[in-house]
C-alpha cells in the first residue's frame, strides 16, 4: 500500500501488511536468516549477525493462530507526521479487526510512537550487539556507519481488547503488562 503526495504524485511512504494463517506459513525455527539482499562477504555477515539476533525474539511465530503482520513500513523523513502513515495503519488495523486476528509489528524508535497511537504495545525490546572477536576494518566501519537501532516487538490484540493484569500474550500464560517508555530506556 503506497502513500503518495498528490501535488507531484511522489511516493512518500508505503506499508506491506501480510496475513498469516498460523505458524505454518512462517519461518522454521531451525532456519538461519541469511541477508541474501546483501552481496556476499563481510557486509552480509554483518547483516546476518543483526538479523539472527532479531529473529530469535519473534515469539508470535509460535502462536499457531492467524495474525496480521506489518512487514514493512517507511515514510520519507520530510513527509512524516502528516497523517499519511496513520491512514495506512488504520487500514491494516481495520482489516485485523474485521477478520478477528492479532496484529504484530517490529519497530524502530522512529515508528514505535505511531504504532503505540494505533494500539500496539511493546512486549520486547532487542538491543543488537554487533561486536565480534577480532573484527576486520570493514566490520568496524560497518559498526560505525550502520550502528543498529534498538528493535521493539509490538502486539495489538484481537480488536484491540486488552486489560492490564488480565490479558495474556497469545503464546503466554501470565497476564501481560506492556513495556512503557520508562521501562524501555
Amino acid at each position: 500500500m503506497k502513500v503518495v503526495e498528490p501535488t507531484h504524485e511522489k511516493l512518500v511512504g508505503a506499508v506491506n501488511w501480510i496475513y498469516f494463517e498460523g505458524n505454518s506459513d512462517t519461518v522454521n525455527e531451525s532456519d538461519s536468516v541469511v541477508a541474501v539482499w546483501w552481496p556476499e562477504g563481510i557486509g552480509r555477515e554483518y547483516a546476518n549477525n543483526f538479523m539472527q539476533q532479531i529473529d530469535v525474539h519473534k515469539y508470535y511465530l509460535q502462536c499457531n493462530r492467524p495474525y496480521l503482520l506489518l512487514n514493512i513500513a517507511f515514510a520519507i523523513p520530510e513527509f512524516r507526521r502528516r497523517g499519511g502513515m496513520k491512514l495506512v495503519m488504520d487500514w491494516g488495523i481495520q482489516k485485523a479487526d474485521e477478520i478477528g486476528v492479532d496484529a504484530y509489528v517490529e519497530a524502530t524508535e522512529t515508528g514505535r510512537l505511531l504504532y503505540e497511537k494505533c494500539g500496539f504495545m511493546t512486549y520486547y525490546k532487542v538491543v543488537v550487539n554487533t561486536s565480534i572477536e577480532n573484527p576486520s576494518a570493514t566490520w568496524k566501519d560497518l559498526e560505525k556507519k550502520m550502528s543498529p537501532e534498538p528493535q521493539y516487538f509490538m502486539w495489538r490484540p484481537i480488536r484491540g481488547e486488552f486489560e492490564v493484569g488480565k490479558t495474556c500474550l497469545p503464546w503466554g500464560t501470565e497476564p501481560f503488562i506492556p513495556l512503557t517508555y520508562e521501562t524501555l530506556i
